[in-house]
This record gives structure tokens, sequence and C-alpha cells, in this order.
């Protein structure tokens, strides 16, 4: 595993959220919004899931696709940093033409609060 920060921003009700995820599993996640933070850790598995994910070089191609055009009111934006990436992800625009994203978002969600 690596040092990942993410973040979670948008939404009807104006998500304001972010989740810091250590080299040991560990993470924390904090709702700025609602002013509260949980820390947690990754079971075995999902941390193990979600390194392979980070590691896919499909993962850092689609870093470097231009950003989509357009967007939606109600759509979310993620911003996700890693030692060896950076991008931003739009939850209405991105899917299709970024589905190493969307697995790896899919997996932290899946075993978060984010």
């Amino acid at each position: 595993m690596v040092q990942v920060v993410m973040t979670k921003t948008g939404g009807i009700t104006g998500l304001m959220q972010r989740l810091l995820i250590q080299p040991d599993s560990t993470w924390i996640f904090i709702d700025s919004k609602a002013g509260t933070s949980q820390p947690g850790k990754f079971t075995a598995a999902q941390s193990s899931a979600i390194a392979a994910l980070i590691a896919d070089p499909a993962l850092k191609a689609e870093s470097k696709l231009p950003p989509n055009p357009g967007s939606c009111a109600d759509g979310i934006a993620y911003n996700v940093q890693t030692l060896d990436v950076q991008f931003k992800y739009d939850s209405c625009t991105a899917a299709a033409s970024h589905p190493a994203t969307a697995r790896l978002l899919r997996a932290i969600e899946d075993a978060t609060p984010l």
C-alpha cells in the first residue's frame, strides 16, 4: 500500500470529504461539512486489492488523459493523489473513459465511509 490523499466534493448536499490512507493500511476519513473524523484500517484483502489497483499501469495512463468536457450540477468530483499519480475525476463525465479509476474509487468507497 502507498500513501493516498483523496478528496470527494460536490453533489446536491455539498460534500466536503477527505480520506488519508497510510502505507500501513490505516486510514482517516474526515467530513469537513459535518465536522467529524473516523479512523479505520483496511483488511488484508482490501489492502491487497487497492494496492493492485493503484499499481495498475492503466490508472497512470488514465491520469494523463485530458479532462472530459462538461459536468453536471449534482456530480461528485474526486481528487486523488499518490506518489506516482495525481488526477481529478468527475462522476458525471469520466466513468466510461476511466474504468481503472472507477474501479479504484469503488474499492475505496466500499471499504471506507467515503
